[in-house]
C-alpha cells in the first residue's frame, strides 16, 4: 500500500491554540482570584473581550 502524505503540517497550529487557551484561562483565574480575592467572571476587561 502507499502511504499518504498529509500538504500540510497542523500540529504547530493547534499546540498554539491550545496555548492561547491555557494562557487565556490562567489570566481569567489570577485576575479574578488572587487580585480581587474573590473569584468573579472577569467580563468586563479588555483583555476578555
Amino acid at each position: 500500500m502507499r502511504e499518504e502524505r498529509f500538504r500540510h503540517r497542523l500540529d504547530v497550529f493547534y499546540l498554539a491554540t491550545i496555548g492561547y487557551g491555557v494562557t487565556l484561562i490562567t489570566y481569567v483565574a489570577i485576575r479574578g482570584l488572587w487580585v480581587d480575592d474573590r473569584f468573579e467572571l472577569v467580563w468586563k476587561d479588555p483583555i476578555v473581550y
